[in-house]
Order: C-alpha cells, then structure tokens, then sequence
C-alpha cells in the first residue's frame, strides 16, 4: 500500500507543479553566524546537539569556527566554515 502511495505521489509530482511544490522540500540554515536559528530549529525538528554533533562530525571542534550548517532535502547536513580572521 505505502509503495503505491509513494508511486502515486511521484508521478502526481512529476506531472504537476503545484504538487511538486507541496511535496518539494528546501534546504534550512538552522544555525548562521555563531547563532543557532530556534524558529527553523524547531519547525525542522532538530536539537541544538544534533547540530554541534554535525560540526563535530566536520572535524570543528568549536562552533566558533563554523559559518552555517545547511539542513539538506535528504536529511543530512553540510557545515560551512566560518572566513578565518
């Protein structure tokens, strides 16, 4: 049943713009600058840990020395580092 929702969807998506833009998710920055982004944090659903374990798994031991972290459509997350001073 699920498989054929998800087909169904798809070729909904694939055929319409409006459905697409429903289904199409956007990149979020939940943190920028130094300052995590409480209000895309918590429509993202996405802890202040979650976050500084990405910078971590970036090989950044602070957060200081991170520009953003981008929430990707696929759930993962890319860290930008910050200009170095």
């Amino acid at each position: 049943m699920l498989i054929l929702l998800q087909y169904g969807v798809n070729w909904t998506s694939v055929r319409s713009k409006r459905v697409r833009n429903w289904v199409k998710a956007e990149p979020r920055l939940p943190f920028r600058d130094g300052a995590f982004l409480e209000r895309a944090m918590r429509e993202e659903r996405v802890t202040q840990d979650e976050l500084l374990a990405a910078i971590r798994l970036q090989g950044h031991a602070e957060a200081d020395a991170v520009h953003s972290v981008v929430l990707e459509t696929d759930g993962s997350m890319s860290v930008t580092q910050a200009a170095r001073k």
